[in-house]
């Protein structure tokens, strides 16, 4: 875990906050048979909330049904329809935070159309700063 040292807009107070990263790691990165919908799940971590930098995703054929969202917890933060075959990315800035579970979700795109999809940058950060 990293400590990054803020000091605030006013000059005041600093505060110690805690992030532990793992941007290029295996487990943010899936795919899954054709027409079949795919899934990262980031547990909630208890203290800190889930930071997601962006997101990436390809079909390797034009989808019938395409569509990229996140939850966290029943909630649906982030929607969008993907209208054609190939890869696709949104950046977030500022990053998209949650203090519960957060699953990007790649929908399975139809007959013979494989689904891939790749979380770019994803981190926890302490709440107590």
């Amino acid at each position: 875990m990293d400590t990054v040292m803020i000091i605030g807009k006013d000059g005041g107070d600093l505060s110690a906050v805690h992030q532990s990263y793992a941007s290029f790691a295996q487990g943010n990165v899936r795919s899954a048979a054709a027409n079949t919908q795919v899934d990262l799940a980031y547990a909630a971590v208890p203290g800190h909330n889930n930071c997601l930098g962006g997101v990436a995703w390809s079909y390797d054929g034009n989808p019938t049904d395409g569509r990229l969202w996140i939850t966290v917890g029943a909630a649906t933060v982030f929607d969008l329809d993907v209208t054609q075959g190939g890869p696709g990315f949104i950046p977030f800035s500022p990053p998209l935070e949650s203090q519960g579970e957060l699953v990007v979700h790649l929908a399975a795109a139809g007959a013979g159309v494989v689904g891939k999809l790749s979380v770019l940058g994803r981190w926890t950060r302490s709440r107590h700063r």
